[in-house]
């Protein structure tokens, strides 16, 4: 089986989260952007993404810092391999991150690259039938801790010179969580980095929109993984009336107590 180098596997991004402070101007300002500073903001296009995290019982994967993801789009699905990421000047973090289209092939690569990590999880996975979600589960003795809802708008991000190349990708997540059956909802924004491109060509991006949305967009280090968790954490009892809005998105109040349960 091919060998999944290093590169393959990495992704760079920065995050930036939409503070509750004119949450939808501020949602609709994004959306509208077409430049920012010397930067271009081209091609949007936007699709609905539901997120399912498959672990073992005993959260195998997820106590050694690795995660798989089966993820349905409009018109297709993928399987995503996510594991230990770390943090760059300026904010942004590199993790290792292999997303793949839903294949026989693609899930016999995230679960050789698993096992090549030290990782082994059931099943002969050197075949070319390709399992059901359900089969996968089964045979690999997973099952779903977390699924979520987004509506995700995309746009690359050039800068401002002729024949300039795309250096990143701006993505606009609106995130719908139901820990418990209580929907929270999240807004973010992610500079993703292009591969190949240089890592520090983010900040300066990232200082632009924060600069542009004082007090409106923050730098945020916790991915949507982790929020979900801290959600179930927080919704236990069902949801304070300081932690949610009437409309279900997350308070300034609910990102507080979301940091607290992440740094212990």
């Amino acid at each position: 089986m091919e060998t999944i180098t290093a590169a393959a596997l990495t992704e760079t991004e920065t995050t930036l989260r939409l503070t509750a402070e004119r949450r939808q101007d501020t949602l609709h300002e994004l959306q509208a952007l077409e430049r920012i500073g010397p930067y271009r903001l081209l091609n949007p296009r936007r699709e609905t993404v539901r997120d399912s995290y498959l672990d073992t019982p005993g959260r195998r994967l997820r106590n050694s810092r690795f995660a798989v993801r089966i993820r349905k789009l409009e018109q297709e699905t993928r399987i995503t391999l996510k594991g230990p990421s770390t943090r760059n000047p300026g904010g942004s973090r590199t993790r290792l991150e292999l997303e793949l289209p839903w294949t026989a092939e693609s899930t016999a690569r995230v679960f050789s690259e698993l096992a090549s990590r030290g990782i082994t999880l059931r099943g002969d996975w050197n075949h070319s039938e390709l399992p059901s979600r359900e089969d996968l589960m089964a045979a690999a003795g997973l099952e779903p801790f977390q699924n979520r809802i987004m509506v995700r708008e995309t746009r690359d991000v050039l800068r401002n010179k002729a024949g300039s190349d795309r250096f990143a990708e701006m993505v606009i997540d609106q995130v719908a969580y139901s820990p418990g059956g209580h929907e929270c909802r999240h807004a973010e924004m992610e500079l993703e980095l292009m591969p190949e491109a240089d890592p520090a060509l983010l900040e300066p991006v990232a200082n632009r929109f924060l600069d542009a949305f004082e007090g409106r967009l923050v730098l945020w280090l916790h991915g949507k993984l982790a929020i979900g968790l801290a959600l179930r954490k927080l919704m236990q009892d069902g949801p304070a009336p300081d932690l949610l809005d009437s409309h279900r998105w997350l308070t300034e109040e609910g990102y507080r107590r979301i940091r607290e349960i992440l740094k212990r």
